[in-house]
């Protein structure tokens, strides 16, 4: 009952999203357009939820509660999402993991509100995201340390989920803008993640939460490999550029 009740709680969270959206106008936020969209993600879907978390944003703001702290809350929600899913508990793990992913988009939204945006926060934001998404794959690891065949689709979609990140960091190191954004980057792994555990939790089986996992480890691994094989071609042009000159 309180898994079911959880992934009630997702889902109107997520219809409270689109009405704001439309209600609002479809407005733009201008952190997804930098982002961009994908296939697996429209950009409407991403402009819904930051219109919808913005108010909430504003509120801890008022509220004197930092994006340091928001970004830290994540990590005890994620290992209380993790031990749920260690459990099979679909809707509980589901409701922790979108509060801890929530926090990744919060503490953004405070952070610009108060002026407080620092490199520093982005390191500490990128570490507490690389923590959170272990945690919660690792419950579900857990879960599945009996199964081998559900364990190996856990370990694909964290291996992307690790990769993807990963490839993002070298092409930003190297500058190499030319490089594909790719996909299955955080927000649509968290999408994929939190709406297939929620529909675990909704019918009662996991059925829908490997799918969810299938879908970030094949289309996360290939969007990897893509932008692995594209920033080294740049990285050979620009040697061979820089060779002739």
């Amino acid at each position: 009952m309180m898994d079911l009740a959880a992934s009630l709680v997702i889902f109107a969270a997520l219809a409270f999203a689109a009405i704001a959206w439309w209600v609002g106008g479809r407005s733009h936020a201008q952190r997804v357009e930098q982002g961009g969209s994908s296939v697996f993600l429209p950009a409407a879907a991403q402009h819904g939820g930051y219109l919808a978390m913005a108010p909430f944003g504003r509120a801890l703001a008022r509220a004197g509660i930092s994006a340091n702290a928001i970004t830290l809350a994540s990590i005890p929600l994620a290992a209380a999402a993790a031990v749920a899913f260690a459990y099979g508990h679909y809707g509980l793990g589901a409701l922790g993991a979108a509060l801890a992913f929530s926090c990744d988009m919060l503490d953004g939204l405070v952070a610009r509100t108060t002026g407080t945006a620092s490199d520093a926060g982005e390191v500490l934001d990128a570490a507490a995201d690389r923590i959170c998404e272990a945690l919660l794959f690792g419950g579900l690891a857990f879960a599945y340390r009996e199964r081998p065949l559900l364990l190996g689709l856990v370990l694909l979609a964290g291996l992307a989920a690790q990769q993807v990140t990963y490839a993002s960091a070298k092409a930003e190191v190297y500058a190499m803008t030319s490089v594909p954004r790719g996909t299955m980057r955080r927000a649509e792994r968290a999408v994929y993640f939190v709406v297939g555990a929620a529909m675990s939790g909704l019918v009662g089986h996991v059925a829908p939460m490997l799918v969810a996992l299938v879908v970030i480890g094949v289309a996360g691994n290939v969007s990897a490999t893509r932008r692995y094989v594209a920033l080294a071609r740049a990285l050979r042009e620009r040697d061979a550029a820089h060779a002739a000159e």
